[in-house]
């Protein structure tokens, strides 16, 4: 008689429970570890609080689908033997479970907190990044305006420099060139107030008459006589202003010429004059030509001299023509 060997109960429909428990927080742990990695790569991405809530829901999801299949799959490994026995490890495998659930959705909720947190963090420090890059922005933006209006201050400041600088130098110049101009004119001017000339040029005449002398024509003579052919050149002895010229009808066509020192020349019997009363002269310019007009005998220039306390004309008040050429230097 064969005997039908039968198996202990535990050895037919004993699984070892915490081998599935394990493999379940391992996967709920995988789980949790992919919500953190999510919540990162929201943060990363500037994404919203909503997503990461959404990311959190889904890995919960996840994890109870986990949970299920594994209860699923252990319940399908037990065959038990009979209603008593297969009734008791269900009850202890349902309860450990449920703990393993609960640890699971705790671990989960903090894990979604942790992920929460760590977004809005990343969302104030962009906002006070951004804060920060804007305030640093305005201040350079300032801080150039500010150079900007410093190098245009100086560069108005240099030009208004320069421009005084040669309205300065403008004025100095002008202001010497009008000194050298007066120097220059003082110096003609005395240049020419030494200038001498004799009235007749040389070897053109012969004194014919002198001051003083006496004859058959004037019982005193009051001037110097240059006898020479009609026409001959009068010129200015010294340099001077032509003055009045009513010396008297004697005297025929005549020119007074008064000299700086105030003294006075009379040139007299001229043919013609070459100047009018108020013209400014320089010795040796030409002021007429020689003739015979008004009380004359023959052809010649007479030549009165008279300083400047007379008037000119007035013959008995008249000095020595000769000395004053002489005192000129000029030798007749």
């Amino acid at each position: 008689m064969t005997r039908n060997r039968v198996q202990p109960r535990h050895a037919l429909d004993y699984t070892p429970a915490a081998p599935p428990r394990r493999l379940g927080r391992i996967v709920v742990g995988l789980a949790a570890t992919a919500v953190g990695l999510s919540g990162v790569a929201v943060a990363s991405a500037s994404t919203t609080t909503a997503s990461a809530s959404l990311g959190v829901s889904s890995s919960t999801a996840t994890a109870s689908a986990t949970r299920s299949a594994d209860t699923t799959s252990r319940s399908e490994q037990r065959e038990p033997l009979t209603p008593a026995a297969s009734a008791s490890p269900s009850a202890s495998a349902t309860a450990s479970d449920a703990d393993a659930e609960a640890a699971t959705d705790a671990a989960s909720a903090a894990d979604a907190g942790a992920t929460a947190e760590a977004i809005e963090t990343t969302e104030v420090s962009s906002i006070s990044d951004v804060a920060a890059l804007k305030a640093a922005e305005e201040a350079a933006a300032a801080k150039a305006a500010a150079e900007k209006l410093a190098a245009e201050k100086k560069a108005a400041a240099e030009k208004k420099a320069a421009e005084e600088k040669k309205a300065a130098e403008e004025k100095a110049a002008a202001k010497k060139k009008a000194a050298a101009k007066k120097a220059a004119a003082e110096k003609a001017a005395e240049e020419a107030a030494s200038r001498v000339s004799l009235p007749v040029n040389s070897g053109s005449y012969r004194i014919s008459a002198t001051f003083g002398q006496t004859g058959s024509w004037s019982s005193y003579h009051t001037g110097l006589d240059f006898a020479a052919g009609v026409g001959t050149e009068i010129d200015a002895i010294v340099s001077g202003t032509v003055v009045s010229d009513t010396a008297g009808s004697w005297s025929g066509t005549h020119v007074v010429i008064q000299a700086a020192d105030g003294s006075y020349t009379l040139y007299c019997h001229m043919s013609s004059k070459n100047v009018e009363v108020g013209d400014t002269v320089t010795a040796g310019d030409k002021i007429g030509e020689v003739g015979e007009t008004g009380r004359a005998f023959g052809a010649h220039l007479h030549l009165e001299y008279y300083t400047a306390d007379q008037t000119p004309g007035d013959i008995y008040n008249a000095s020595d023509p000769g000395k004053y050429l002489a005192g000129l230097g000029l030798d007749y």
